[in-house]
Order: structure tokens, then sequence, then C-alpha cells
């Protein structure tokens, strides 16, 4: 599973930024996705989410939701590099 959702996910960032073979190249899955340092602002942001919500909804055959009350308030953002993300959909659909 998760290789699939790294494929999508590499996938929507060579779509969404510039460059993103370069940076991926230098700094792999640690690479920040957002916050200070990251890829994404916050429409991409809002458009990773409802991309990964769609695709996880095919994979898993039942409505899937991403961004919840959990999720925004947790210590540790989901969102803050390509493995946390992995990390996080993997714990969620499990």
């Amino acid at each position: 599973m998760r290789e699939n959702l790294k494929a999508i996910l590499l996938k929507f960032l060579q779509e969404y930024v510039p460059n993103f073979k370069l940076l991926y190249s230098t700094m792999s899955d640690e690479l920040p996705l957002y916050g200070i340092s990251g890829l994404l602002d916050s429409i991409e942001l809002v458009t990773l989410i409802v991309t990964f919500e769609y695709e996880l909804e095919i994979m898993l055959n039942r409505p899937f939701s991403i961004s919840t009350d959990k999720t925004v308030s947790l210590s540790n953002s989901p969102f803050r590099t390509i493995n946390s993300f992995l990390d996080y959909l993997e714990s969620i659909t499990k």
C-alpha cells in the first residue's frame, strides 16, 4: 500500500512543484511538504488532501477523509515531510 501511495504523491508533486525531481534527489523522503520551508502552499495542500481522499476512496472502496479535527490538532503535523505524510496515510488505512 505504501508504495502505491508514494507513487501517487510523487506524481502529484511533480505536477505541482517546479524542480521537484532535483529537490527530491537531494532530500528524498524527508523533503518538507508544508510549513515554513515546505514545497506546498495552502491551496496546494488542500488539493493534495482532496486528491488523496479521492484515490483512497477508489483503493479502499469506501468514503475517506484525511483532514479531520484529530489531524489538525496533532502536535506533529502529518504534512511535515513526504515520510510523515505516508506514515499518516498508512496509519489511517489499516
